[in-house]
């Protein structure tokens, strides 16, 4: 099924989860789509179908509440006051979920000052070193010091990205980064949004350089073209003891190669 739009592709999630539908809700997903709620997750349609039910049990109904959408061709982020959504349309022109950060409502409500601690703390102090770990590792990228990032992360990191782009290792992402760091001398990546569940952190950023060096691309080089370039990226990584254990990356790569003008327009 999914929607003609993200807007209503929220709204199908609303209406599944009111009406306890595991069926429209085996509908609205990707295949290898991520579902993360506190300190629960599930990565695979199966899984996500299953997780979702239990939620119910705790009363939580998926309603979509305010918040906005941002679409960049066959991506969408949407980001609500308790949710984090990535979507993609697929090759039927449908809308579906690839990933969904929740908190759980606990975590959205604010302790007053001088409250005492709630059960779940812990959570929150995980929560903190997460972010801390993510922090640091954007620090990395501003600096322009791929070696210190990779630092960041686990040894056998996974990582993900546009273009059918699936690596293992350190060493890949130190790679990746180099060759975006040569292509654009003066990267910075400016952070717009940032949500934390559990070892879970989204991060939306817009890393924005001149193209002022060689591009390497799996179909060969790109020489520099002196143009402006800045793209809406969202990433999902995981942490664990303190590293990156996964990074997965969504950006729209038909626009990033057109605003080099490797497309045409």
């Amino acid at each position: 099924m999914g929607g003609r739009t993200p807007e209503e592709l929220e709204m199908l999630l609303e209406d599944a989860s009111v009406l306890r539908d595991t069926d429209a809700l085996g509908r609205l997903f990707v295949e290898g789509a991520l579902l993360v709620r506190g300190d629960s997750s599930a990565r695979g349609l199966d899984a996500v179908v299953r997780l979702i039910p239990s939620t119910w049990e705790a009363g939580h109904t998926h309603l979509t509440g305010e918040g906005r959408v941002l679409q960049a061709r066959d991506l969408a982020l949407a980001v609500g006051r308790d949710r984090i959504s990535v979507m993609r349309r697929g090759r039927d022109h449908r809308w579906r979920y690839a990933i969904v950060l929740e908190w759980a409502q606990e975590d959205v409500r604010r302790r007053g000052p001088g409250a005492p601690e709630r059960r779940g703390e812990g959570c929150s102090m995980a929560r903190s070193e997460a972010k801390a770990v993510i922090d640091r590792f954007y620090a990395a990228l501003n600096g322009h010091d791929a070696e210190a990032a990779g630092r960041v992360v686990s040894a056998d990191i996974e990582i993900e990205a546009p273009g059918g782009l699936v690596e293992r290792g350190r060493d890949a992402l130190t790679r990746l980064l180099q060759t975006y760091l040569a292509a654009f001398p003066d990267l910075e990546w400016r952070i717009v949004g940032q949500a934390v569940a559990g070892d879970t952190v989204v991060t939306e950023s817009v890393p924005e350089g001149t193209h002022g060096g060689p591009f390497r691309t799996p179909t060969g080089e790109i020489p520099p073209t002196g143009k402006r370039v800045a793209s809406r990226v969202c990433d999902v990584s995981r942490v664990r003891n303190g590293e990156i254990v996964s990074l997965h990356l969504y950006w729209d790569n038909l626009e990033f190669m057109q605003a080099l003008g490797a497309l045409g327009a």
